[in-house]
């Protein structure tokens, strides 16, 4: 059996209610991740970000899943986040995960976690921002909130996390929030161009999505090494052929409502 096709190993749930499920799959490993979902709206069907991805790549892993696009401003976010440190106290290597909402959480929640790394995709960084431009439904969910935290460099504060950022640099939206978070703290930027705000499609449809997220997770793939795969595979390749193109039609289509508004 190999090793995409054996079953993953189970998850155990740690805490649910109508806001967020955190699950855990931790076993001997060296790592952790505490991956974060990405957005949904109410009532749409929700699922861990990374499974079984994480587990098949030798990382333990804390699921930290929404059960709505809430970019976790829940008043008991930051004592779910410490009950979950102190269950993962003997992994001595932590890291935070999550694309767009998710990618939020990574940021976020990375030094209270304990994080050494935060691998964040095209991430939000300040949603309250009103200089951001947010997709409607996103402001349809976030009315629906009280925000209890937005503010990164408190987040983060004076904690060594090495901050791991891969989104597209022509995408305005996730451009401006990558801008902004280096206006606060040093960033590693991974750079996809034309690739877009699903980034993490694009690159599975480009066949690099293991290799670039396991690298990144392992602190192994230097934005150097990453920038020398994306133009090898582009020479060539009729899968980047087919996603610089998908890319390209998109930002063609979207080049006016990207920009920031204000």
């Amino acid at each position: 059996m190999s090793r995409e096709t054996a079953l993953p190993p189970p998850k155990e749930i740690f805490y649910e209610d109508e806001d967020i499920l955190i699950e855990t799959c931790l076993f001997d490993t060296p790592s952790v991740v505490f991956s974060f979902s990405s957005f949904i709206r109410e009532g749409e069907p929700y699922k861990a970000f990374g499974y079984p991805f994480l587990p098949r790549e030798g990382f333990s892993a804390v699921y930290f899943t929404a059960k709505v696009g809430h970019w976790w401003q829940m008043r008991n976010m930051p004592d779910l986040v410490s009950a979950v440190e102190d269950r993962c106290a003997a992994y001595a290597d932590r890291v935070t995960y999550g694309s767009s909402m998710g990618g939020y959480g990574a940021l976020h929640f990375a030094s209270p976690l304990g994080a050494q790394r935060a691998i964040a995709v095209v991430p939000q960084v300040h949603i309250a921002d009103p200089h951001l431009s947010r997709r409607p439904e996103w402001d349809e969910e976030l009315a629906k909130r009280q925000i209890f935290f937005d503010d990164i460099s408190a987040s983060l504060g004076s904690a060594p996390v090495e901050l791991k950022l891969l989104y597209d640099p022509r995408f305005a939206r996730d451009m401006y929030s990558a801008r902004l978070l280096a206006s606060f703290y040093p960033v590693q930027n991974y750079l996809a161009p034309f690739m877009g705000h699903r980034l993490l499609a694009a690159l599975k449809e480009a066949g690099l999505l293991e290799r670039v997220i396991t690298g990144m997770l392992s602190g192994r793939l230097e934005p150097d090494e990453f920038r020398t795969m994306i133009r090898k595979v582009r020479s060539g390749d009729e899968r980047y052929d087919r996603v610089l193109k998908r890319g390209l039609a998109q930002r063609r289509k979207r080049s006016e409502t990207q920009l920031p508004r204000g």
